[in-house]
């Protein structure tokens, strides 16, 4: 037993690192594609809680519009196969 939280101690310490996580920076004059497409996910989102929300103004509403908006693309995406 008492090797066990050595083995756990030791562990812990040698994780435990003194380095800074790596900073994400996200700049959009690079990226702007993925500024637009965030820029549209974000409108799409509100725009479709507004109108279910303004459906049912008496029940909880609870949705993902990331998911949703991610099933409407693939089915966009196999249905330009199709063509």
């Amino acid at each position: 037993m008492k090797k066990t939280y050595i083995l756990l101690l030791s562990l812990l310490i040698l994780s435990c690192s003194k380095e800074e996580p790596a900073s994400l920076e996200f700049n959009c004059t690079d990226n702007f594609k993925v500024c637009d497409l965030a820029r549209d996910n974000n409108d799409f989102g509100f725009s479709l809680f507004k109108n279910l929300h303004d459906k049912d103004m008496d029940g909880d509403l609870f949705i993902s519009p990331f998911s949703i908006s991610t099933a409407l693309a693939m089915t966009l995406k196999k249905m330009a196969k199709k063509r």
